[in-house]
């Protein structure tokens, strides 16, 4: 974390990897802070997180595979995003938040391979309460107005010059396409393969490493999609029921299967061991992959809970953006092919072929 008030800094060079955290949190500075020639990489939230500060410069920095954005900017930050390649961070390249007066120059920057768009920003004019003041730092939920602003929530537009982005396409992948893009070196930290010594993965031949330590790193998140790649793979899981009945409530039990609908669809038949499709979705700003992940089918007839690693890590590299409130931001869901199992008390989904997206 840089700041508050940090002073003059100059972060140059570091491998920063592997955080619960964001990589790096800058808040509440003043003064010139410089990030440059960094490997920011693998951390659970974002890679970067920019708030309240004024006169930062990034530039030079590969930003790879963070659990949600690239870079985080918001609260009146400004800043110069120069240089750096992004690629593959689960929700998307560049998010700004209600950013206020604060402006953010994007050049010369590569961002690639996003599930996601390239750059998202808030473009919205809320004005507030006079005596509204909140000390929140959720960009999609209560904020913090910075004094000399007025009350109300917006945000200036970026200024981009010369950025080159590509594959950046909001859909549902198929864990195959997930594969093909990827990175044509090291999997893990990109180290580039021109000395030729990358060892394939033995069961996907797919993903490559440019040593074990790399390989065992990943293999928490590459596993499922592994598995998926080399042949038919499904979960059958246990669940926490959302609804009971038609009324809200959480039960002890397994999901509900409730004989009233309150959604549209077809009523589903619980001892047909037919296929039918179902939504799982993820918290917003949760990228712990041991969270509770709802699920639920077009009429609501199943709605509950579900606590699965595995599901969670395809959803992050397969899934799109999902709306909580209208916005999209961290939250991320998937459409899954599922089938009642053991009588109809457990779910069983596959994973190794998507069910087409769907509109609910």
């Amino acid at each position: 974390m840089i700041g508050p008030d940090a002073g003059e800094c100059d972060i140059d060079g570091n491998k920063i990897f592997e955080n619960t955290r964001e990589g790096i949190y800058a808040l509440q500075n003043t003064t010139k802070i410089v990030i440059r020639n960094n490997d920011i990489h693998h951390n659970r939230p974002f890679g970067l997180s920019l708030d309240l500060n004024s006169q930062l410069v990034i530039s030079n920095n590969k930003i790879f595979e963070n659990g949600f954005w690239g870079i985080l900017a918001k609260t009146r930050t400004s800043a110069h995003i120069v240089g750096n390649v992004l690629s593959g961070n689960k929700c998307g390249g560049i998010y700004i938040g209600v950013n206020f007066s604060g402006r953010l120059h994007l050049e010369s920057n590569i961002v690639r391979d996003h599930s996601g768009p390239w750059i998202d920003y808030k473009k919205f004019n809320v004005s507030l309460p006079i005596d509204s003041q909140f000390c929140d730092f959720s960009p999609t939920a209560s904020f913090y107005i910075p004094p000399g602003e007025k009350n109300e929530l917006y945000s200036n537009p970026p200024i981009l010059d010369g950025n080159k982005e590509f594959n950046n396409k909001e859909g549902t992948y198929h864990p195959r396409e997930v594969a093909r893009r990827l990175y044509s070196g090291c999997t893990y930290c990109r180290r580039s393969s021109d000395n030729g010594r990358l060892v394939k993965c033995p069961l996907c031949h797919i993903a490559s490493y440019c040593c074990k330590k790399c390989q065992r790193k990943h293999r928490p998140k590459h596993e499922t999609l592994c598995f998926a790649l080399k042949s038919r793979y499904s979960l059958t899981v246990d669940t926490v029921s959302l609804l009971k009945g038609t009324g809200k409530g959480r039960d002890s039990g397994h999901f509900i299967f409730t004989s009233k609908p309150i959604g549209k669809g077809p009523k589903l038949k619980r001892h047909s061991g037919q296929k039918f499709i179902v939504k799982i979705q993820t918290g917003d700003l949760n990228s712990h992959p041991l969270q509770m992940l709802t699920v639920y089918n077009q009429s609501r007839d199943v709605y509950c809970e579900i606590q699965s690693p595995q599901i969670f890590n395809v959803i992050m590299e397969c899934g799109v953006l999902g709306d909580i409130l209208d916005d999209k931001f961290t939250s991320k869901k998937c459409f899954f092919w599922a089938k009642f199992v053991e009588s109809g008390e457990k779910l069983t989904f596959f994973l190794d072929h998507l069910a087409p997206y769907q509109e609910w």
